[in-house]
């Protein structure tokens, strides 16, 4: 397949063509020695490089000194180069740690200082190795004690996050007089995750948008492409209306080493979006480096490794694709007039609540223990907008609840009618002996309060 999509014939379109020969030529201008500073093109700003950075748990697990020595080489080598290279944004693709424990956080936590002490914008999606499970769930305690939202207060680039779910968040950040936001979703992110997601790019038209999730892609030997796996259809699925949304970052899956990057491209009504995949955990500590060229419109990847002081040049790990950076006029920034609740969720709930977007209901059932006329529910709503009454309030439910959210524009209003159901308490013979469940007591077949 060529380097400008998946092998379809949609991508060998005119445009595709013109894309392909435009990459040729811009090839062999360089090989030419052409500098880039002529362009006919109205931008003449300056190129500027992202850097990804794959999964850096084998680094960080202090099994080896080679492999401490990996991940400290990263971080000090965009520490050194970020003038040269221009280097204007950080994003970590997830499986931050290994174990998850406090020792690999806190050298993550010394390494993404370096970057710090010279205020570079970064973020992070967390990957699965990234978090513990107890209580019939998953949780990110650790992630979030060391690179939740507490951690960038007062650094303006950090936009926030989804509620309290500090694994997803998004970043704002400027280069060569174009606007971007990075959006970071977890490892197998979630329907109401996305759907967050979907309202930060829709409050935002203005910003050229890319996405990193831990796993959107992996590596199709048959196709010799890249191929979703079901988080990464999720995800494109639900975000690929947004005509900001240009590209896609991910790693994750390492079956062996040469299986562990490629990429592909989607056109969805007339854009495009890359997905770029790459995996290099237990090897070099390798990072990519995506310059991009607003003369050109061309986006050059590399892969670097600081450690070895080398580059992996195979063309999957070294290629250019069309990214069109016309700065134009900025059009008036348009507030976001979603006013949706995405999340809805009590302590004693027995499922998830069922959120009716079209009608603005939400459907919830609590068990028979809990106090229906006090619950404090968790609310999340769309980006930028607000609640009333708040989330994390008390209220009785033992009637529909009417709920106001207000959208980002502080004009939009919608009503949501909350309904909480109590489900009923188990009927047990009288004949059995009694049962306990925390305060209450199975009694002649009577659940009875103690």
């Amino acid at each position: 397949p060529t380097n400008y999509g998946d092998g379809s014939v949609a991508h060998m379109s005119n445009a595709g063509c013109l894309r392909l020969a435009k990459a040729m030529w811009w090839m062999l201008a360089r090989m030419a020695g052409w500098d880039g500073i002529a362009t006919t093109n109205n931008n003449t700003s300056q190129p500027f490089t992202i850097i990804g950075m794959p999964d850096t748990q084998s680094y960080i697990n202090l099994g080896e000194p080679d492999d401490s020595a990996k991940w400290m080489s990263q971080v000090y080598w965009i520490r050194d180069n970020y003038i040269d290279s221009n280097i204007v944004f950080v994003s970590h693709y997830g499986d931050v740690t290994d174990g998850n424990s406090l020792t690999e956080w806190q050298f993550a936590d010394t390494g993404f200082k370096v970057i710090e002490a010279i205020d570079m914008p970064y973020g992070i999606a967390p990957g699965n190795h990234d978090r513990s499970y107890h209580d019939g769930a998953f949780h990110y305690e650790n992630y979030n004690t060391y690179f939740g939202s507490d951690r960038f207060a007062g650094r303006d680039y950090y936009q926030g996050s989804y509620g309290t779910y500090d694994q997803y968040n998004v970043q704002f950040f400027e280069a060569a007089g174009m606007d971007f936001m990075v959006l970071h979703l977890t490892y197998s992110s979630e329907p109401p995750g996305i759907a967050w997601a979907d309202s930060v790019l829709k409050a935002n038209p203005n910003r050229r948008a890319i996405l990193t999730s831990h796993n959107i892609a992996n590596y199709d030997s048959v196709q010799d492409t890249a191929v979703f796996d079901y988080s990464g259809q999720l995800i494109y699925d639900g975000l690929k209306d947004n005509p900001n949304l240009f590209l896609m970052l991910c790693g994750h899956y390492h079956d062996s080493e040469f299986t562990r990057y490629a990429w592909r491209a989607d056109t969805y009504e007339g854009n495009t979006i890359y997905t770029l995949f790459s995996n290099y955990q237990g090897l070099n500590g390798h990072i990519r480096l995506m310059k991009f060229f607003p003369q050109d419109d061309l986006v050059s990847v590399t892969t670097y490794s600081p450690f070895l002081d080398s580059f992996l040049t195979d063309d999957r790990n070294e290629f250019t694709f069309y990214y069109d950076m016309d700065v134009v006029a900025d059009e008036p920034q348009v507030d976001s007039t979603l006013a949706d609740i995405l999340t809805f969720t009590l302590p004693t709930q027995t499922g998830a609540a069922t959120i009716n977007t079209t009608a603005h209901t939400v459907a919830i059932e609590v068990n028979h223990l809990a106090t229906i006329t006090n619950l404090t529910p968790y609310i999340a709503v769309s980006y930028g907008a607000t609640i009333s009454p708040e989330s994390m309030t008390s209220r009785d439910f033992t009637s529909p609840q009417t709920y106001t959210v207000t959208a980002l524009d502080g004009e939009t209003t919608q009503e949501w009618t909350v309904t909480v159901t109590q489900a009923a308490a188990p009927t047990p013979s009288s004949s059995n002996p009694p049962v306990h469940n925390g305060r209450w007591i199975v009694h002649e077949g009577v659940w009875v309060k103690i």
